[in-house]
């Protein structure tokens, strides 16, 4: 499936775009309102709504690219550039490919992590089944198939089952994320940070039509809530900056901006009723029980 981007063939972005803000994103409502029920399965009517969407959204690479060789021209210092893309950069001994849809989209992330890409390209994840959901921990975000019986941990479960629908169904039917080169040391430091996530494979498209297998976090078992909750203000926010950075598809960018969100401060306990919360209150119990029955029988 090949999904266009915004300003293909373009260079590096002097400086990077801001996210979808409210204001626009109640325009970009405005338009897909406009298209026909079936228009998600509609490949014309879908790039009709991209190319609307995406004059909406500002800046575009192109304009970014026009300011970096107006300031190159005028003298000033450039800005730091990104990654090079992954394609016609082969992987070599140490390095792996790794799928970002969450918070490790955003620069500032990966900076704060002490992570340096390679390599980057927009990609999407190439099983049409799976979607975005908010059932890890803490209400971040996890990949699952929407045809899984099984744990719903990134689409590992039996496809045979009902198909279900995600709490916030997106504007577009792929999840949209970035293809990133990394060390392998950059890698495992990303593994020390993601708590409750495993590393499992998964085969992504990026968006000029290549195929890659990359490695990719999903929650896992006992990081994972019975339901999806409402993901919070501070990391939805990250995830906006993130998608703008790297100029993901506009629609992608628009449903990000449509999810609703809560503050970050007092979350309730349906944040955290994981398995692994009950596993170790019910330790917490019986360590209990052992200390009394020690002291009673003495």
């Amino acid at each position: 499936m090949r999904v266009q981007a915004r300003g293909a063939g373009a260079t590096r972005p002097a400086a990077p775009p801001r996210p979808v803000g409210r204001r626009t994103a109640v325009r970009v409502r405005a338009v897909l309102e406009q298209r026909p029920a079936q228009a998600q399965d509609d490949e014309a009517a879908m790039d009709r709504a991209r190319r609307a969407i995406a004059r909406l959204l500002a800046p575009s690479l192109a304009a970014a690219d026009a300011a970096a060789a107006a300031d190159a021209a005028a003298g000033a210092a450039p800005g730091p550039a990104p990654p090079r893309p992954v394609r016609g950069t082969p992987l070599e001994a140490g390095c792996v490919y790794y799928y970002a849809y969450g918070a490790n989209l955003a620069f500032t992330t990966l900076q704060r992590r002490d992570v340096r890409p390679l390599a980057r390209d927009p990609a999407v994840v190439a099983d049409p089944s799976v979607r975005m959901v908010f059932r890890h921990r803490g209400g971040y975000a996890t990949l699952e198939s929407m045809t899984a019986q099984g744990d719903g941990s990134g689409g590992s479960g039996s496809s045979d089952g009902p198909e279900r629908r995600p709490r916030y169904p997106p504007y577009h039917p792929r999840v949209h994320g970035v293809l990133y080169k990394l060390h392998a040391e950059d890698m495992a430091k990303l593994a020390k940070r993601e708590g409750g996530y495993v590393i499992t494979d998964i085969d992504v498209e990026t968006y000029d039509g290549r195929r890659v297998r990359a490695q990719t976090f999903v929650s896992g078992p006992m990081a994972l809530l019975p339901g999806e909750v409402v993901p919070t203000e501070k990391y939805m926010r990250t995830l906006r900056e993130g998608a703008a950075e790297n100029y993901l598809d506009p629609l992608h960018q628009a449903w990000l901006s449509s999810v609703e969100t809560v503050s970050s401060a007092g979350l309730g306990a349906e944040y955290f009723n994981t398995p692994s919360k009950f596993i170790a209150w019910g330790f917490l119990a019986v360590t209990a029980l052992l200390v009394v029955g020690f002291f009673v029988q003495r």
